[in-house]
């Protein structure tokens, strides 16, 4: 006697597929998104750093600069000036500081992009491998049917 061809359920296995295959893709969304922002605050703090050092070495250089201008007799006048002049360094610096800040940021985000671009196209290429491999499948479930319907003809036939 023939054996009987095993019970298919492709539905609840493609939705399986399905689920898995979000779960995974929001598990390395989130993993991503880890460790970018892990980068981003590593590279923040190296330009906190760097920026404290810079802003402590020209306190320092303005400080003795004070200390000479004052023992050379410096007029209140001339210390006034410096003083303004420093102002505008100041402001001039906080400016570069923004736009440097402004373009990291840009660079971020174009950086962001890219990476979003290239797991769309990955996950595009994934969908459509999924695809194929379900088109062989509902062949291959084909097939099975075929063969089942064969094989209860020749059961009923007596085969």
């Amino acid at each position: 006697m023939p054996s009987v061809p095993p019970k298919v359920n492709a539905r609840t296995e493609r939705e399986f597929t399905d689920h898995s295959l979000d779960d995974e893709r929001g598990k390395t969304d989130q993993e991503l998104a880890r460790r970018q922002a892990a980068v981003e605050d590593t590279a923040d703090a190296v330009v906190a750093r760097a920026r404290h050092r810079a802003d402590r070495v020209l306190g320092q250089a303005r400080a003795s600069a004070d200390q000479k201008r004052q023992a050379a007799g410096a007029t209140l006048d001339e210390r006034n000036v410096v003083g303004q002049g420093r102002d505008l360094e100041d402001q001039l610096l906080r400016k570069e500081r923004a736009s440097a800040d402004e373009g990291l940021s840009g660079e971020r985000a174009d950086g962001r992009h890219v990476l979003l671009s290239l797991l769309a196209r990955e996950r595009a290429q994934t969908d459509e491998h999924l695809k194929s491999c379900r088109l062989i499948d509902s062949r291959r479930l084909l097939v099975r049917v075929t063969d089942r319907n064969h094989w209860i003809r020749n059961l009923a036939a007596g085969n």
